[in-house]
């Protein structure tokens, strides 16, 4: 066999992980998913659909700061690749609680491929801290 064919994808493993892993919390907390879909007939079902545009206008706006910041520092980037990098680091900064800190670290390595260094990475992780606070 080829060196390429006994290399283990690891993608493929991690995201297989991710999905035994998503079945499990559904069956341990099924009984609280049916308790959650029960309670939504209570919500005011206007104020639930506002919520994803409500969502989107939040990460946006974030997605501005972060170009603003990183423009500040000499560095211009599109809207559009600010909104998804917003979303990525709501994602990971609600996957790994951290308060914050799992963000600073994403923000460097994903940043690395623009030719963006760690320090600036951090700063503007920080500057928005400091400006959410």
């Amino acid at each position: 066999m080829s060196d390429r064919k006994k290399r283990i994808n690891w993608k493929a493993v991690l995201t297989l992980i991710t999905f035994v892993a998503m079945a499990g919390a559904e069956y341990a907390l099924r009984d609280q998913i049916g308790t959650t879909i029960e309670n939504l007939k209570d919500a005011n079902l206007w104020l639930v659909i506002l919520l994803v545009p409500i969502a989107g206008f939040n990460h946006l706006m974030q997605a501005k700061m972060y170009q603003l910041v990183f423009r500040i520092l000499g560095t211009r980037f599109r809207t559009k690749s600010m909104w998804r990098l917003s979303m990525e680091l709501n994602f990971v900064n609600n996957i790994f609680p951290s308060a914050g800190v799992s963000g600073f670290s994403y923000l460097s390595i994903r940043m690395k491929d623009e030719d963006v260094s760690g320090g600036k990475t951090t700063l503007v992780q920080l500057m928005r801290f400091i400006m959410l606070f």
